[in-house]
C-alpha cells in the first residue's frame, strides 16, 4: 500500500524534471551553417579580396548568433565553400550534395556564396538552402564599393543576412539629444519631435539617410546615418547652444534681420547727410553769386528796400523784382539775370534740405539707433540670460522685457537766404 502511494509521486516528479528539457527542445531554433565565401574570377589570388571575403563571412556568422534571429549558428560552421567543394563532389554546387553536406554539419539551413572583384567594387552573391527539403529558400546579391571595405562590411552583412532570412527591409532610428524639445527631419521631411530629449523614427528604408534637428536656443544639427534592414540604429545628437557672445553676423544668431536694417539705416543716413551737405553748399554758393551780382548792379536804381552801406540788399531776390526790365545796359541786365538764377537755385536746394535731406537724415539716424539695439544689444542680453539659466539650471524661468523709449527732442530749422 505505501508503494502504491509513492508511484504517482514518482511519476509527477519525473514529469516536472523533464519539463525544462521539453521546453528547451520545443523552443530550439533550427541550425544554420555559414560557409566561408569563395573568391572567384581574376581576384582568386587577390589578398585584399580574400581578406574581404573572410571579414564578410565573420560578420555573417555574427548575425546568425543574434538572439533575435530565427536560427542558431551550427557549432562546426567554420568551413569554407572552397574546402567543401575540394573534399566532396559538389563542384557544381548541386542542391542535393550541398544539402547532404549541410546535414553532415548538423544544420537545417546552409548559407554559402561567392565574392568577385568588379570595376565598381566587390560583387557578393549568397544562397540559402534548406538541407531537409533540398530546396533553395532564397538568393541575394550586392556590389559593395571598395570604400566600404572593411568599415562597412558589418552593415552589409546585416543587409544580406536580413534579405536571406526574410527580415523586414525597413529599419528604425533611436535619437537622444541634449535638447529637451525640437523637430526631427529625415531626408528634408519632418518625421517626429523630440520629447524629453529623445525621439524614435520608424519605417526607414535600408541605406543612408540625412538627419537634421532644429531646437530653440541651439544651432541646427545635421548628420548622415546608415540603416540596416530590420535594424534600429542609435544616434546621440549633441547640439551646440547659441551663446550669442560672438560678434559675427551669422544667420543662426538672433537679430540678424535687425543688424541688416541697422547698416541699411546707416547707409540711408549717410546718403541723407551727404545730400544735406551738398544742398547746403549750393545754398551758400547761391548766396555768394547773389552778392556778387548785386554788387555789379551799380547803376543808381531806386529799389525797395534800398541797399545798405555795403551795397547789399536785405532780400535781394524780392528787391530785384522791382528792378527795371528795359533800358538796361548789357552788364546790368546780366547782373539782374545772375541774381534771379542764383535765387532760383538757392530756393530749390533750400526745399531739398527742408523736405528731403533733413527728414531723411534724422529719420534714418533714429531708425539706425533702434535697429542697433534690436540687432546687437538685445540678442546679447537674451542669450546671456538663456546661458545663465542653462548653466545654473534655474527652476524658475524669468522673462526680461526691455521696452526702449526712443523719443528724443529733434529741433529742425529751415535754411533761408539772407543778404
Amino acid at each position: 500500500m505505501p508503494a502504491m502511494r509513492l508511484r504517482p509521486l514518482l511519476i509527477l516528479a519525473t514529469c516536472l524534471a523533464l519539463l525544462p528539457a521539453l521546453a528547451t527542445s520545443a523552443h530550439a531554433k533550427p541550425k544554420v551553417a555559414i560557409l566561408g565565401l569563395e573568391v572567384t574570377g581574376q581576384s582568386a589570388t587577390d589578398q585584399k579580396a580574400i581578406r574581404a571575403a573572410d571579414d564578410l563571412t565573420k560578420e555573417l556568422r555574427r548575425e546568425a548568433q543574434r538572439d533575435s534571429g530565427p536560427y542558431d549558428l551550427a557549432p562546426n560552421s567554420n568551413k569554407t565553400l572552397l574546402d567543401i567543394k575540394m573534399l566532396s563532389e559538389c563542384s557544381d554546387e548541386g542542391l542535393k550534395c550541398m544539402s547532404e553536406i549541410g546535414q553532415q554539419m548538423g544544420a537545417e539551413r546552409l548559407i554559402y556564396g561567392k565574392l568577385e572583384r568588379k570595376k565598381a567594387g566587390y560583387e557578393i552573391s549568397l544562397k540559402l538552402l534548406n538541407t531537409e527539403s533540398k530546396k533553395s529558400e532564397g538568393t541575394t546579391s550586392v556590389v559593395i564599393p571598395f570604400s566600404e571595405v572593411p568599415g562597412g562590411l558589418g552593415r552589409r552583412a546585416r543587409q544580406l543576412y536580413g534579405r536571406l532570412i526574410g527580415a523586414p527591409e525597413e529599419g528604425g532610428l533611436d535619437i537622444t539629444s541634449n535638447a529637451e524639445r525640437g523637430t526631427v527631419f529625415v531626408d528634408g521631411e519632418i518625421k517626429t519631435s523630440l520629447s524629453a530629449g529623445s525621439a524614435r523614427v520608424s519605417g526607414l528604408s535600408a541605406g543612408s539617410h540625412s538627419v537634421a534637428i532644429e531646437a530653440d536656443g541651439f544651432e541646427r544639427y545635421e548628420t548622415d546615418v546608415s540603416i540596416a534592414p530590420g535594424d534600429t540604429e542609435s544616434l546621440r545628437a549633441s547640439l551646440v547652444p547659441m551663446s550669442g557672445e560672438d560678434g559675427g553676423d551669422e544667420e543662426g544668431r538672433p537679430g540678424h534681420g535687425w543688424r541688416i536694417a541697422f547698416w541699411s539705416g546707416v547707409v540711408a543716413a549717410g546718403v541723407g547727410g551727404g545730400g544735406w551737405a551738398y544742398s547746403g553748399l549750393q545754398v551758400l554758393s547761391a548766396q555768394d553769386d547773389v552778392k556778387s551780382a548785386s554788387q555789379d548792379y551799380t547803376r543808381g536804381r531806386e529799389l525797395t528796400p534800398a541797399p545798405d552801406s555795403m551795397g547789399h540788399f536785405k532780400d535781394a531776390c524780392d528787391s530785384f523784382e522791382s528792378a527795371p526790365s528795359t533800358g538796361l545796359s548789357p552788364d546790368d541786365a546780366n547782373a539782374v539775370s545772375r541774381v534771379f538764377d542764383a535765387c532760383d537755385r538757392g530756393k530749390q536746394h533750400q526745399k531739398l534740405v527742408n523736405f528731403l535731406w533733413m527728414p531723411m537724415t534724422i529719420g534714418a539716424a533714429v531708425f539706425s539707433g533702434f535697429a542697433y539695439y534690436k540687432g546687437y544689444v538685445a540678442p546679447k542680453r537674451v542669450s546671456a540670460e538663456r546661458e545663465a539659466r542653462r548653466r545654473h539650471r534655474r527652476a524658475r524661468q524669468r522673462n526680461f522685457v526691455v521696452a526702449p523709449a526712443l523719443g528724443p527732442d529733434l529741433i529742425g530749422a529751415g535754411l533761408g537766404i539772407q543778404f
